[in-house]
């Protein structure tokens, strides 16, 4: 069997999402996780694609462990088999790769054990709090998605109805940034300033119902100008974060200078991607890539 989960990127809704914000996800199919698994009956042997970490294999079998205790199953012999994991991801760029291993790992044990008492998401939600902790459950939403989601909770969440295509790339990073790190900061921020603190939360709400609102448009000027003030406030929030390292503010400029309309971290911010929004293809030396709307 094949048990298969793609990336994700946020446009807005990001930290604020944990204390009740809404967010706005999208899957991105150009990235994704596979987890092939085979009959055995030697025990469990766990191989990681060459191109992928190989410590995974250490992870996915912890995970997997988990997910049959959080489902009931005392016995782990269900284990006893050959698990694959391949695929095209970038760890740490915020753009779900922790929410999509556990995805696959969930898919595998909702279908395992008979009549579940988890479903796929709820369960993949769970595993997820292994490696952030405190997870809102938005990129598990987004990885197992097949369109655009406007997110509030795991058991609250639909597509968004989308009006126009708007032209969106990305830019990955060369580094990697752990979420839990990000987390922690804005939390440590709420415990010093709590009303600066809900005051930015309150903005990065304001520009998901103003995205939300643009995206829902036909596409006109004004949509896309809404989209693009929107994109910049949620960009003012994880300033006031703290999370833009000065090398991710230069790269910022670059893509203004370029024409970008407007440019945004996704994701837990730090050293992750950055999403641009432009009226047409951006100049190839660019190296973005592009996410338009699924």
């Amino acid at each position: 069997m094949i048990y298969q989960a793609y990336g994700k990127w946020i446009l807005l809704g990001e930290h604020a999402v944990l204390r009740g914000c809404p967010a706005l996800v999208f899957p991105l199919p150009s990235f994704f996780l596979k987890l092939t698994v085979e009959p055995s009956t030697s025990g469990i042997e766990i191989h990681v694609q060459s191109s992928l970490d190989q410590a995974l294999s250490l992870v996915v079998d912890a995970l997997l462990t988990r997910a049959l205790q959080a489902l009931g199953v005392s016995s782990l012999q269900m284990k006893n088999g050959r698990f694959k994991l391949s695929g095209h991801f970038p760890p740490g760029q915020g753009l779900g790769f922790s929410a999509a291993l556990c995805a696959v790992v969930a898919q595998w044990a909702c279908q395992s054990v008979k009549q579940p008492k988890y479903s796929v998401v709820q369960l993949s939600h769970q595993l997820e709090h292994t490696f952030h902790g405190d997870s809102s459950g938005v990129d598990v939403v987004g990885v197992l998605a097949e369109a655009p989601q406007y997110f509030e909770s795991t058991a609250s969440y639909h597509p968004i109805q989308m009006g126009w295509k708007p032209c969106w790339y990305l830019k990955l990073s060369d580094r990697q940034t752990r979420t839990a790190d990000c987390v922690g900061q804005v939390r440590a921020q709420y415990q010093h300033n709590t009303t600066q603190a809900q005051m930015v939360d309150q903005r990065m709400q304001e520009a998901v119902f103003q995205a939300h609102q643009a995206l829902q448009g036909s596409g006109t000027q004004a949509d896309y100008l809404n989209l693009s003030e929107a994109m910049r406030s949620g960009q003012a929030c994880f300033e006031d974060w703290g999370l833009v390292p000065p090398e991710i503010s230069q790269q910022i400029l670059v893509l203004y200078e370029a024409g970008a309309h407007a440019v945004k971290l996704t994701g837990a911010g730090g050293q992750g991607c950055l999403l641009s929004l432009w009226e047409s293809s951006p100049p190839s030396c660019l190296d973005l890539v592009s996410v338009g709307a699924v």
